[in-house]
């Protein structure tokens, strides 16, 4: 049996899965996600939970929970099953002596998504220190930082993909790729774009024909690979066609894990960038909290305790409320919900606290 454990927060989700609705049976899939878990991961994760039966899903509502928080958790009582092997998606780091005992001895993969390694267990962190074959390259094995060519289908994304100019370097260098329907952006990305990287271009497509600029991009691409083979090119769209490109170099080019399609320049640093400080800036503010949110989520958690202590006073459970509502408020659905209960109260009394549970979750 392998279990996988998937962060659903990160961005590019659909292309760390890709595949995971075609698996065998003898796989099961948990994701970690919390409150500010992207929209479009939650529709995703749903549709794949409403085909698959193995796919669980792990709710925080806490901003403080990460995912190697999650991982430092729960990963030990994978290892308890002789017969199991636990796979990371993506890669993430964890300070925990027991953690890296089993990524050494095989039992714990890392991986950068769920097609990265033809075979379980050849992209685990045991092997980041090795020097690597770029023809062979792994996800954990990408330098960190190095140049990094950008280049943004702006007539798709708009200002949407501009998002995280301010983390740009010298080390970047931007083609913004655009159409005579589309020649107006904001000053402060405007600014960044001319100022904090390598260098800036912007190449306007000579004639409006269909496909136009995604053709441009992909003859660009070409020409990096062939001109900078050390590089690594970021292609900023939510056009689905450009993984074509990636496909192809990942498939049949030495530039396998140095390019990825991503929506947006902040959300393509932290898949590309490797281990770096302003990607870890990047991860750091995206855990910052809203107050209102934060604090809407503190009043409905604060009713739902109120209406348990109601239900409760005055029945011998009292004393247990804590434990009641914890079951209540992380068990992410009725049935683990219902398991939970029994198992920690017994047949009888977890049957009556289940009951008044569901009138809490009711009113």
């Amino acid at each position: 049996m392998t279990t996988y454990l998937i962060n659903g927060n990160a961005g590019g989700l659909q292309h760390m899965v890709e595949g995971i609705d075609d698996a065998p049976e003898d796989e099961q899939f948990i994701f970690f996600t919390k409150g500010k878990c992207p929209e479009f991961n939650k529709d995703f994760i749903d549709r794949l939970r409403s085909i698959n039966d193995r796919i669980k899903v792990t709710y925080r509502r806490s901003s403080k929970k990460t995912f190697p928080g999650f991982i430092r958790e729960n990963y030990q009582k994978y290892m308890n099953d002789s017969g199991m092997n636990l796979v990371i998606i993506p890669n993430t780091s964890v300070k925990d002596d027991g953690f890296k005992k089993y990524v050494a001895d095989g039992r714990i993969h890392i991986q950068k998504s769920y097609k990265s390694s033809g075979e379980i267990g050849t992209d685990n962190t045991a092997q980041t220190t090795k020097s690597f074959d770029r023809k062979n390259i792994t996800f954990s094995e990408v330098e960190a930082g190095g140049r990094m060519h950008i280049l943004i289908d702006y007539e798709n994304v708009n200002n949407d993909g501009l998002v995280g100019t301010h983390y740009l370097s010298k080390e970047d260098d931007v083609i913004l790729f655009y159409s005579g329907i589309c020649v107006n952006t904001q000053h402060g990305y405007f600014n960044d774009l001319t100022k904090k990287t390598g260098s800036f271009d912007m190449l306007k497509l000579k004639q409006r024909r269909k496909n136009g600029i995604d053709f441009y991009i992909a003859i660009k691409v070409g020409e990096i690979i062939k001109e900078y083979p050390d590089d690594k090119i970021l292609i900023v769209s939510k056009d689905q066609g450009y993984l074509a490109i990636y496909d192809y170099c990942q498939a049949y080019s030495g530039y396998k894990d140095r390019i990825r399609v991503e929506e947006s320049i902040e959300t393509g640093i932290v898949m590309l960038d490797g281990d770096t400080e302003r990607r870890r800036q990047i991860l750091d503010s995206r855990e910052s909290v809203n107050m209102e949110t934060e604090y809407a989520i503190y009043k409905e958690r604060t009713a739902l305790y109120e209406k348990m202590k109601e239900l409760l006073f005055g029945t011998p459970y009292m004393d247990d409320i804590d434990q009641i509502f914890g079951i209540l408020e992380y068990a992410p659905t009725p049935k683990e919900k219902y398991t939970a209960t029994l198992h920690a109260f017994g047949m009888k009394r977890g049957q009556e606290i289940y009951r008044i549970m569901k009138q809490v979750e009711a009113a």
